[in-house]
């Protein structure tokens, strides 16, 4: 690839994860739709062994009988545990609040000073966080052992 000068060459967020040929259902399309934001645009470092399976941009939801406009979401798998990934994510989100939920089975890093309740589907998809838990959509990484979702604002 030749580049000019100036000319930036973007690199992807994370890689994403690879889909057997042939495969088919949900989860096949749910990756195959998934665009990797380049890495510029995200507003924290990826998870060193991390890989993409799913992305959302300009989404909605419904909540309550209400429509809320989200934040960007990307959705990650590692064959790391969600202990190591924690302390990644204490190290490179120091200005980030930080709490586990469900007995330690959810670790949430998020920006807001406003408490954060990850069953608030409303106030999850529109506060800049990282939630770390127990990998289970696993079809395409049978290995993986946690899942980590990034909600953010892209540049």
């Amino acid at each position: 690839m030749f580049v000019t000068p100036g000319q930036a060459i973007a690199e992807p967020f994370a890689p994403k994860v690879s889909a057997p040929t042939g495969a088919s259902g949900i989860a096949a399309q749910v990756l195959a739709a998934a665009k990797v934001p380049d890495r510029a645009r995200v507003p924290m470092p990826p998870y060193p062994v991390a890989k993409v399976i799913q992305t959302l941009e300009n989404h909605t939801i419904e909540t309550g009988g209400k429509q809320t406009q989200c934040r960007s979401y990307i959705k990650l798998l590692t064959v790391d545990t969600p202990e190591k990934v924690e302390g990644f994510c204490k190290k490179e989100l120091a200005g980030y609040i930080f709490k586990t939920e469900f007995g330690g089975m959810m670790r949430l890093f998020w920006t807001a000073r406003d408490e954060l309740k990850p069953l608030d589907m409303a106030a999850m998809c529109t506060t800049t966080n990282v939630l770390i838990g127990q990998a289970s959509d696993k079809e395409f990484l049978p290995e993986a052992k946690t899942v980590i979702e990034i909600t953010c604002t892209l540049k």
